[in-house]
């Protein structure tokens, strides 16, 4: 992966990160199902580290997150 997409994160925001993939709210689970797995053709990353913050759904190839 390229270290260009996690901006100097900490290993606190990678934790945080990981706790909010491993408890996803019931829209997060609903949406991911639809995300995951390149179905839309495409890659996505949920909660990435971007920095000091994560992004909940990130789609690395074009850099637009949310």
């Amino acid at each position: 992966m390229s270290k260009q997409l996690f901006l100097s994160a900490g290993s606190k925001i990678f934790e945080n990160a990981k706790g909010l993939r491993n408890n996803p709210t019931l829209a997060e689970t609903t949406l991911w199902g639809y995300l995951k797995g390149n179905r839309l053709g495409v890659k996505f990353r949920r909660q990435h580290p971007l920095g000091n913050i994560y992004s909940r759904f990130l789609l690395p190839s074009t850099q637009i997150n949310n």
